[in-house]
């Protein structure tokens, strides 16, 4: 038996975990934390398709074949409208288009010179920047107050906090709340955006971190952070319903668009890199890992905004990539 044969058994199973996994989807969609993980980190999931395919083609495998036609298909249904090229939106009347950048800086990244090199690069309309230090603000509040000299920042909530949120405009920024979240609440503001009102709330989910926590404690810590996230995407869903001007989220979210959770947001808002990027779009990185792994940084905005493109911008020494997405927002000539 030559090595390609001793791989059958493998792929077997691997169709089995993968049409338990989607079974799983089906039935009780993110209920558990670990089905949830499992939902997270689903683009992984088809990694071991790339060896079982090619292989059961090579050994003529017909039934293993067949098998795996499941988790193909279900890449398709998952990932394949990402990989095709989209095609630029038709202009809407009424419209004047804007650039927004969101971005989790890293509170431990202190290389301003390359996060200002990244938004200059990019030369976005807003910025909207999660895990900001009071240092943070200190240096880039005057590096950027020539172009964009509105901002509001969103300070440490907790004692234990040692960042928040924070926006850059060009637009008049007419008033900033804090969302309802008594952890890490999101920083909302009203702007003047070409003659009409806009919403921007810049919002930073409850993260996950599983691999810095013992297995024994790997159960209790995901749960907690898993419900903490439901509650918090349940506030943005709110804040979305009782939304008064066109509104736009720039999120570190935590979660990949195959969640649940995902799922729930684009009930109520539009993920702008589904409608109009190509690829992964992958913003999260791990430090020993050369290339970005997730895709857990978005632009969401409302049905009465239009996205026209969107793409992950340039390494700004953090351990995300930043979302660079264009929009069409109605102008003062738009009717209400």
């Amino acid at each position: 038996m030559n090595l390609t044969q001793k791989t059958a058994p493998l792929g077997w199973i691997y169709a089995v975990v993968i049409a338990a996994w989607l079974l799983g989807r089906l039935l009780i969609f993110g209920r558990f934390w670990w089905l949830a993980l499992a939902d997270d980190l689903a683009l992984f999931l088809f990694l071991p398709l790339m060896v079982f395919l090619p292989l059961a083609l090579i050994q003529r495998q017909r039934l293993l074949l067949l098998a795996l036609m499941l988790p193909s298909a279900a890449f398709v249904w998952l990932f394949g409208d990402l990989l095709v090229p989209r095609p630029t939106p038709t202009a809407s009347p009424d419209t004047q288009q804007i650039t927004v950048m969101s971005l989790n800086k890293l509170w431990s990244n202190t290389d301003t010179s390359r996060l200002l090199s990244a938004i200059a690069q990019e030369r976005p309309d807003m910025i909207g920047l999660q895990e900001v230090t009071p240092a943070d603000m200190a240096a880039l509040g005057p590096a950027l107050v020539s172009d964009y000299p509105y901002s509001a920042y969103q300070r440490p909530h907790a004692p234990g906090d040692a960042h928040g949120s924070a926006l850059f405009s060009r637009y008049p920024i007419q008033r900033v709340a804090l969302g309802r979240r008594s952890s890490n609440p999101d920083l909302v503001a009203d702007l003047l955006v070409h003659g009409r009102p806009l919403t921007v709330v810049v919002a930073h989910l409850a993260q996950s971190n599983v691999l810095r926590y013992p297995w024994g404690q790997l159960g209790a810590y995901a749960s907690k952070m898993f419900r903490l996230r439901h509650a918090q995407v349940g506030q943005l869903e709110q804040q979305v319903a009782e939304r008064s001007a066109p509104l736009v989220i720039l999120c570190d979210c935590n979660m990949s668009s195959t969640s649940q959770l995902y799922a729930q947001l684009a009930d109520v808002a539009d993920d702008s890199f589904a409608e109009v990027g190509w690829g992964f779009g992958n913003t999260a990185k791990l430090a020993f890992i050369p290339l970005p792994l997730m895709r857990i940084d978005y632009v969401w905005h409302s049905d009465d905004i239009q996205a026209v493109s969107a793409h992950v911008g340039a390494d700004a020494g953090s351990d995300h990539l930043p979302v660079v997405v264009t929009l069409r927002v109605p102008s003062q000539g738009a009717p209400t």
